[in-house]
């Protein structure tokens, strides 16, 4: 379906409120300075309308040597550049996944390709509990979820360092009026590209017992392989991280 976008000021107006206001960086940012936000927020703005990269936009925040025939750049913030990664990658994420939710606002209702939304996660070995648990989820235009219980709260990035998108939840070909079957696509994995419906407990079906037990830990993996819990228990239903301990208390006693 053909997705219709949004005008530039809208997503200007996006991009200054999800720097600060999005998550997980909002708590950060309220014990800086007022003048430190400020030049960050102008700083990372402008550096995703340009299409900058993370490199470049750190540098601006905590400067650079002359050298060669590069100018010194003075920057503005007293934090490592592993920090300042860290915080630009943050926000440059909470920006781009605002901007692409307008978008599918803007593509949603009666007429619109969009019913809801959806998230992608990353099929690897870095992928955090909360993302394994959340991928392939979706919740309709109200933010409520479908086929589970885990809350959509603020979306992506759902924690430092998250690589997951949001996603929009499509009509099929014939809820849109059209009687065609759908076209067979794919998403990239570790091992590379695999069924698009595939999420991640069933990717990690497919891996070793080795790999298992190092991606969830030995005694929530055999928890996970006999059964007893699904990925979804990873998490409360407040969408937070449960402990082998509080696993084996719900789904395991004594």
């Amino acid at each position: 379906p053909i997705m219709l976008g949004v005008g530039k000021n809208r997503l200007s107006a996006v991009v200054a409120e999800a720097l600060i206001e999005g998550a997980p960086t909002k708590q950060w940012w309220a014990k800086q300075a007022a003048d430190a936000t400020f030049k960050f927020s102008g700083v990372v703005r402008n550096g995703f309308t340009e299409g900058q990269t993370t490199d470049q936009i750190v540098t601006q925040i905590v400067g650079r040597k002359a050298r060669g025939d590069q100018p010194e750049i003075k920057g503005f913030m007293d934090t490592s550049k592993r920090n300042a990664r860290s915080l630009v990658h943050n926000s440059v994420q909470t920006v781009a996944n605002g901007a692409r939710m307008e978008v599918y606002k803007a593509n949603s209702g009666e007429d619109g390709p969009v019913k809801g939304y959806r998230q992608l996660s990353t099929l690897d070995s870095h992928t955090t509990d909360i993302c394994m648990a959340y991928d392939q989820k979706t919740w309709d235009l109200a933010f409520e979820p479908v086929g589970h219980s885990l809350p959509w709260k603020q979306g992506c990035p759902r924690h430092w360092g998250c690589r997951s998108l949001e996603l929009p939840w499509l009509k099929s070909m014939r809820e849109l009026g059209v009687d065609v079957d759908e076209v067979v696509s794919t998403r990239a994995s570790l091992d590379g590209q695999v069924p698009a419906s595939l999420n991640f407990e069933t990717w990690l079906k497919g891996k070793s017992k080795e790999f298992q037990d190092e991606k969830l830990g030995i005694g929530r993996a055999d928890l996970w392989r006999r059964g007893v819990i699904t990925m979804n228990d990873l998490l409360d239903q407040r969408g937070n991280p449960l402990t082998l301990a509080q696993l084996k208390a719900l789904y395991a006693p004594d």
